[in-house]
Formats: structure tokens, sequence, C-alpha cells
């Protein structure tokens, strides 16, 4: 069973998503496979943005 700072983290999260008009389960499990995927590429991307900063940089200096 799901005690303590997990599970009012997931009640919030359920309620924000109810007070939204989203009240099917799959939606929501759906909605946050969603984002999670997103963040996933906003994370590579802001990675190979900064790799790529760094080797303009070195080719500057040489």
């Amino acid at each position: 069973m799901i005690t303590g700072t997990i599970k009012t983290q997931i009640d919030q999260i359920w309620n924000a998503f109810w007070s939204g008009g989203v009240s099917n389960p799959l939606s929501v499990i759906e909605q946050l496979t969603f984002l999670m995927f997103i963040k996933r590429l906003d994370d590579l991307q802001m990675g190979w943005t900064a790799s790529l900063r760094h080797q303009c940089a070195m080719m500057e200096v040489h």
C-alpha cells in the first residue's frame, strides 16, 4: 500500500487533473505519459545544445 509523501503527491496530481475536467484514469495516465515524453525530449535537446555550444567554444579557442 502506498502511504506518506508519495500518496500525497499522487493525490495532488489526481486532484489537479480532476479539477481540470479529466476524470478518467486512463486519460490521466495518457496525459502523464505524454508529459514525461515531452520532458525527456526537452532534456535531450538541452543536452545537445550545451554540447554543441561547448564544441563551438572549443573550435574558437583553437
